[in-house]
């Protein structure tokens, strides 16, 4: 006998039974380790950290240097000020410094021992021989003096001096006296070759036997850099360079400028191709309409043209890109060679008419 309850359980016919739900795997869970979540909330552990620089305020002096930074940026430079951008390369300016540092002047110390011992001297009878040191030369006047008299052998100008219209000029009076010259990055470094905080420029006059073939690579480097590049830093401007923001907006405008050109081109195009021949000829002695859009030719004058003939065309283009329509209407103005005379009349008296 049959168990009704079999027929109640069947799936019915037509319909698929369902799948057995598949059993996910228990994770294996260590008891040493307890799994405690932190608590955000008042009182509770503190929140990650967060770059808040946006935030900070800054002080006014911070900001101002920032601002400076961008502005120049932004800002066109012009070449005569844009050059001393254009430092020496960092391994010929160590060779450079390397050199500047054996001629460093004498400091306080050893200038009071030099005067000590050349009282002593004095004081016993002795004769002191006194020879001139050769020695790095400092200060502006100074330089520019040296440099004038043709005595300058190379000169180091710092790129950072402030203002800078003080040593502006001077890599132009260094190319006209013909003296080598470099731009180097920091007046702190020079002012330390000469026991000075800063030093906006140094300037050599001479160098020892031993020092000879070193120096003179350095000064073929120099005027390699330099000196035989001045007519291109002077042409080359700096600056200009605008933020991200500013560059999306303008290539935004290109490329809707692009799309205009793209679309005027193709109207011209099926212009041209409708009307006559005649009407686009190159020929100067017919002067027509269309010729100040097509071949953007001037008429100096209007009073001796005429209307000769009148050319009209339209046409829909259709392509993947979209639909295009176009029309035209062209006169053919003609010149002529004798011009009208009409009749004048002159009312010099009253009359009735």
């Amino acid at each position: 006998m049959l168990d009704p309850a079999a027929f109640l359980c069947a799936p019915k016919r037509g319909v698929k039974a369902p799948l057995a739900a598949k059993k996910k795997p228990e994770k294996v869970v260590n008891p040493l380790f307890e799994k405690r979540p932190k608590q955000f909330g008042i009182g509770g552990a503190l929140p990650p950290k967060k770059d808040l620089t946006r935030f900070v305020k800054w002080p006014h002096v911070v900001r101002i240097q920032r601002q400076r930074r961008i502005l120049k940026q932004r800002l066109k430079v012009p070449p005569a000020v844009n050059q001393f951008t254009k430092t020496l390369d960092k391994n010929l300016a160590t060779q450079l410094f390397k050199l500047l540092l054996k001629y460093r002047p004498e400091d306080k110390a050893a200038k009071k021992e030099r005067l000590l011992k050349r009282a002593q001297a004095e004081e016993e009878g002795k004769t002191v021989e006194s020879k001139k040191p050769i020695v790095v030369k400092y200060g502006l006047n100074h330089v520019t003096y040296l440099i004038e008299q043709n005595k300058a052998q190379l000169v180091v100008i710092a790129h950072d001096v402030d203002p800078i219209e003080l040593v502006v000029w001077l890599p132009a009076l260094c190319r006209k006296m013909e003296v080598p010259y470099a731009i180097v990055k920091g007046k702190s470094r020079l002012g330390a070759i000469v026991h000075k905080k800063t030093a906006s420029v140094l300037c050599l006059t001479s160098v020892k036997n031993e020092d000879k073939l070193e120096f003179s690579k350095v000064l073929e480097a120099v005027k390699a850099n330099f000196n035989d590049k001045f007519d291109e830093h002077r042409k080359k401007w700096g600056g200009g360079i605008m933020g991200s923001k500013s560059l999306a907006k303008t290539k935004a405008k290109e490329r809707v400028i692009a799309k205009e050109v793209t679309r005027r081109r193709k109207t011209r195009g099926l212009v041209e191709n409708l009307l006559p021949q005649e009407c686009l000829s190159d020929d100067p002695a017919p002067v027509h309409a269309n010729a100040l859009y097509l071949k953007r030719e001037m008429v100096d004058s209007a009073k001796s043209l005429f209307l000769s003939n009148v050319f009209h065309a339209s046409c829909v283009g259709v392509d993947k890109a979209g639909m295009v329509a176009a029309a035209s209407t062209a006169p053919r103005l003609i010149g002529q060679s004798r011009p009208l005379n009409p009749p004048s009349f002159i009312a010099d008296h009253p009359f009735l008419i």
